[in-house]
């Protein structure tokens, strides 16, 4: 698995918090959202923009080592200022008999090939899951005047922090 991003300047030291992250994700136009209803695993698109949008969305099973272990592809037209469910599984034909501590859902909304909108769906509580101590790598490249970070891991890395000492 791999996560690239670039650094943003804000806040105290002028770096973001994560708070600020989670701010621009649900303040975005567009969100992917699931919820378990009746045992099924329901997948909500939310638009507030004013005209329709087609797009494809995207629902990957993963295990912690990154495997792709179901995968369905649902071609949508994303409904203006709505909120729809588009998709609902059966958690059990989805889970398919695995730990439930040992997988999660990865959900994306694609427009033009582009993921405009992503979530992740565990299925226990955060305190149950599996998770197995994962080994990050960073690889550090200058960029435009600044520096681009590139992170990799071999397991599933939640809530990873970026820090650095800006003191001269």
């Amino acid at each position: 698995m791999r996560w690239i991003g670039s650094a943003h300047h804000s806040g105290q030291h002028g770096r973001w918090k994560a708070l600020h992250y989670y701010a621009r994700r649900f303040y975005a136009d567009l969100l992917a959202s699931t919820s378990e209803q009746d045992g099924q695993v329901v997948v909500t698109l939310v638009s507030d923009r004013t005209t329709a949008l087609p797009a494809e969305l995207l629902l990957r099973l993963r295990d912690f080592a990154g495997a792709v272990l179901w995968e369905e592809r649902k071609s949508v037209e994303v409904a203006p200022l709505a909120s729809l469910a588009v998709l609902s599984v059966e958690r059990e034909t989805l889970l398919a008999g695995r730990d439930p501590r040992a997988v999660f859902l990865q959900v994306e909304l694609l427009v033009a090939g582009k993921a405009v909108a992503s979530n992740l769906r565990f299925f226990v509580p955060p305190k149950k899951l599996a998770l197995q101590k994962p080994t990050i790598a960073a690889e550090v490249s200058t960029e435009g005047g600044g520096f681009r970070i590139r992170l990799s891991t071999d397991k599933l890395a939640r809530h990873v922090r970026l820090a650095y000492d800006d003191a001269d």
